[in-house]
């Protein structure tokens, strides 16, 4: 495994203004972006999703995020419908033997396997150079999930934050991922069943979850002049119905009652502001003129809800 200069570490987070163990963990994230990228399979292919693709790939939001997620689709005439469980299970330890081989360390007894596999979670560590910071968990998580996206791939270059400051590509790899607009869906999905299900007395409480807030702000724009984007949050929503744990109350709301209420929670709600600007002080590195205030990523979650209920209220 390929250890990064520390100093052109220190250089890109002083060039930033971030702490330095974020660039770091970027380093180490893209090398095993990478890995996974360039690993062959002649029934499954991995596609890069969520937060980090939105950054690296497509460069439409300016945080840091520290996942890496993958959802599957299949290749070779084969349909997702055709892999079984031994399959994704055989898939999940070919990846795992993968990254091992490579000198990544996963502590098997810590993977998270669901769903009959078809999700599951590996928790990568790494080696640091540098002070590791409260804002960041130790390890890398990568997510696999055995769920076709439904609009057409997109194929993106990729690099290393070291070598996109730097305007170099030493780092590239070429990655499918899934379109921002679908990614924008399954977010304003998720911000909606994880604000309704939410208990912060819970010992899996992730206060972080607000970064979909945030990332939707960035993305209103971009989608709210496609029309694809309103079916695409219908199966979002469709899909996460049963998320969560859901109340009796809770799976009886309508779709568009789930987005409302959604929205006034998170309007009424003050800690939800707190959270919000604890992550993004902590995350994002736009400049301070183009950082996304709580109130303005609450006007552009309120306008996409209007939008979609415009169509399916």
């Amino acid at each position: 495994m390929l250890l990064p200069d520390p100093q052109a570490l220190e250089d890109v987070a002083s060039e930033l203004g971030v702490d330095v163990a974020f660039i770091e963990k970027d380093w180490h994230a893209h090398l095993v972006l990478s890995a996974i990228a360039g690993h062959k399979h002649p029934t499954i292919k991995p596609v890069f999703t969520g937060g980090t693709s939105l950054s690296k790939a497509h460069g439409l939001i300016k945080r840091f995020s520290e996942d890496l997620d993958f959802r599957v689709v299949t290749v070779g005439g084969f349909s997702i419908d055709q892999v079984s469980r031994p399959m994704r299970r055989e898939y999940r330890q070919q990846i795992v033997d993968m990254l091992q081989e490579q000198g990544w360390e996963i502590q098997e007894a810590e993977i998270v396997s669901r769903n009959d596999s078809k999700f599951f979670s590996l928790p990568i560590s790494y080696e640091r150079q540098h002070p590791a910071s409260r804002a960041l968990r130790p390890e890398i998580k990568v997510d696999f999930t055995f769920d076709p996206p439904n609009l057409q791939l997109i194929e993106r270059p990729v690099v290393s934050l070291v070598d996109s400051v730097a305007g170099a590509d030493g780092s590239r790899v070429d990655v499918s991922c899934v379109d921002p607009i679908e990614i924008a869906a399954d977010k304003l999905s998720a911000l909606a069943w994880r604000v309704l299900t939410r208990d912060r007395g819970a010992d899996r409480d992730d206060p972080a979850m607000i970064r979909h807030l945030h990332d939707l702000a960035a993305l209103s724009e971009l989608v709210s002049t496609d029309p694809i984007f309103i079916d695409t949050v219908t199966l979002a929503l469709g899909k996460d119905e049963q998320r969560g744990q859901p109340s009796e109350e809770i799976r009886a709301l309508s779709h568009a009652e789930r987005l409302n209420r959604a929205v006034e929670i998170l309007s009424n709600d003050a800690e939800y502001r707190a959270e919000y600007e604890r992550f993004v002080g902590a995350t994002s590195y736009a400049e301070d003129a183009e950082r996304i205030e709580f109130a303005t990523a609450l006007e552009a979650c309120q306008s996409l809800v209007r939008l979609v209920l415009d169509k399916i209220a």
